[in-house]
């Protein structure tokens, strides 16, 4: 069965190369898939330089938590890490927006620059 999803990419360190890795990644398990452009925004809620965003839509077979598993893998791969994320240095943010028609993240849904994104799809 597949579920339609919204993926938002966030990144403040190399950030082209980031999201770009991040969006190939995710379009190995996403069929019709679809990237915004990246966008550049200030950060909110840590002090950090801005940040490049994007949004990744598309259908997947994956389950919720397998895709969730995935998108930290993605991360990871990125070169995320806790040492870099207390330090306000974010390689890759990648998450599950929406999932099957499920808003899971409704108060990053509502940030101007998601909607802005998402419009582009």
């Amino acid at each position: 069965m597949q579920h339609e999803v919204i993926i938002a990419l966030g990144s403040n360190c190399n950030g082209q190369a980031n999201i770009r890795r991040a969006a190939a990644m995710l379009g190995r398990v996403l069929s019709n898939c679809r990237c915004s452009p990246i966008l550049q925004t200030e950060p909110l809620g840590i002090v950090s330089p801005p940040f490049l965003n994007a949004v990744i839509a598309g259908s997947t077979d994956f389950s919720f938590s397998t895709l969730e598993r995935y998108t930290k893998k993605i991360e990871a791969a990125c070169g995320r890490n806790a040492a870099d994320n207390a330090a306000g240095r974010i390689a890759a943010d990648v998450d599950i927006l929406v999932y099957g028609g499920r808003l899971l993240r409704p108060a990053d849904w509502q940030r101007e620059y998601i909607q802005k994104l998402v419009k582009t799809l």
